[in-house]
């Protein structure tokens, strides 16, 4: 019988990165003051996450995928992504501002790089009281207001800033323009991709005091330049004991939990891995009879498409995540 997996975080440092995640979010952090992102479950080649409970311990999960096929990730969803895991979660400690950067879809992904585009969620788990998050253009912005815009080095005078507070939630459609601000932490849910186009960094310098490397000509045709409404996808915390279900795209669906007490879960008709990120508190899951194990902030739990039935316990905010 399979189980609920914990898995051993991925830590990139980063030139924009702070030390939030290790003093606030998760203990067991290097001592790097640049740590700028954790990647808490990545079935990405070269950066697999690898369990750190139970008797598969140290298998990453594309190796499990490969194993157990449906028996983790659900029939439907092992016959369209086989074993390579559909999605990639990640949290985020923006020190500095992040480079303005856009993903493309699937089909110029495909196309360029044999890969994956990205779509992705943000939900902020913490701000400062200035903390902006930047989501595609103003309205009325189009290509040829972008590429004067280039020219002249004034690309921020474009872009859609939005002031945010703690568990706010936004989705980020690939071809999207975006960026994150200084002093906000985010947990960002995307499909299982690395294709990023820098556009604009602020006027920062690498390592070696010279310009980052920008990819304008590729980015060009990666936008969408059609303006849409950016819609603030907040759950507040009702403890009403019941999944709020953000239903975002085709690539993932998220849901946000609050639990205060006790909550029964079946997932008997989903056909799909479940993903839970515990953004607050603490609590316990129990399944299989009298199997029992603990989620606290910060972790996440990958429940196996075979495990149909759970009780979760305690106080605590999770995101969930299934396919």
């Amino acid at each position: 019988m399979l189980y609920p997996f914990k898995f051993n975080p991925i830590y990139k440092t980063r030139a924009w990165g702070g030390d939030a995640i290790q003093n606030d979010f998760l203990a067991d952090a290097p001592d790097d003051k640049n740590i700028g992102e954790a990647w808490l479950l990545s079935g990405l080649e070269d950066d697999m996450t690898e369990v750190s409970n139970g008797f598969l311990e140290e298998n990453c999960i594309n190796e499990l995928t490969e194993v157990y096929m449906g028996e983790i990730v659900g029939d439907k969803v092992y016959d369209k992504f086989g074993y390579e895991f559909p999605v990639l979660v990640k949290l985020i400690d923006a020190k500095e501002r992040l480079s303005v950067q856009v993903h493309p879809n699937n089909e110029i992904a495909a196309k360029r790089h044999n890969a994956y585009g990205k779509s992705e969620l943000w939900y902020v788990i913490d701000t400062t009281e200035e903390g902006l998050l930047y989501i595609g253009f103003k309205k009325g912005v189009t290509k040829e207001n972008y590429l004067e815009a280039l020219e002249n080095g004034n690309i921020e005078e474009l872009l859609n800033s939005i002031k945010i507070q703690k568990g706010d939630i936004y989705y980020i459609p690939a071809g999207t323009v975006h960026s994150i601000g200084a002093g906000v932490m985010i947990a960002e849910v995307q499909q299982t991709s690395d294709i990023t186009y820098r556009i604009f960094d602020w006027n920062r310098k690498d390592s070696d005091r010279e310009p980052r490397t920008l990819h304008t000509e590729l980015a060009l045709d990666a936008i969408n330049f059609e303006w849409s409404e950016i819609k603030n996808l907040r759950v507040d915390n009702s403890l009403a004991n019941t999944a709020n279900l953000i239903d975002t795209n085709d690539y993932f669906k998220t849901s946000i939990i609050d639990i205060d007490g006790v909550m029964d879960l079946d997932y008997g008709k989903r056909d799909s891995f479940t993903i839970l990120l515990c953004l607050e508190g603490e609590g316990e899951i129990e399944y299989d009879t009298d199997a029992l194990d603990t989620i606290n902030k910060g972790e996440i739990l990958l429940i196996p498409s075979e495990l149909e039935e759970m009780n979760l316990s305690g106080n605590m905010r999770l995101l969930e995540i299934h396919v």
